[in-house]
């Protein structure tokens, strides 16, 4: 008697209890998503230069830069020919185009050692940073061609 209650006395009692109502969460009411960017790109136009994205050639005239630019680097000014040789010198070792100009000023002649002239701003500033790199104080200077 003990085995049928231990056995089936459990499923007994479940059966007399009450089970109770299942409940229903109550649905998410979702909030309408109102989109602003329509309305906002509307409103707003972007003037676009066509010659920006046309290829190259493909435009009547071709567009010259207003004022056409060259950039030198110049290494150092000396008061010695000496001196400015050697620097010069050190240049050329590198295959630099580089040049020594001689300027008159009230205190005297100095000479300008320069490197250039160079069209393109980027490859300057590529050879500033590697002169720079060689401890060498150089100087990016920017002038309209004639």
């Amino acid at each position: 008697a003990l085995v049928f209650i231990g056995a089936y006395g459990p499923e007994w009692l479940a059966r007399d209890k009450v089970q109770p109502p299942e409940v229903k969460p109550p649905e998410e009411v979702k909030p309408q998503v109102k989109f602003e960017f329509p309305k906002l790109l509307e409103k707003n136009q972007v003037e676009v230069d066509p010659r920006t994205y046309a290829p190259p050639g493909s435009l009547d005239q071709p567009v010259e830069p207003e004022n056409p630019r060259e950039y030198l680097i110049q290494l150092g000014s000396f008061r010695s020919v000496a001196d400015a040789e050697s620097a010069r010198a050190l240049l050329l070792l590198q295959d630099l185009p580089v040049s020594m100009t001689p300027v008159e000023l009230p205190d005297g002649t100095w000479y300008r050692v320069i490197v250039g002239p160079y069209s393109d701003k980027v490859d300057a500033e590529a050879l500033v940073e590697n002169l720079r790199e060689q401890r060498l104080n150089v100087i990016l200077q920017e002038r309209t061609t004639p």
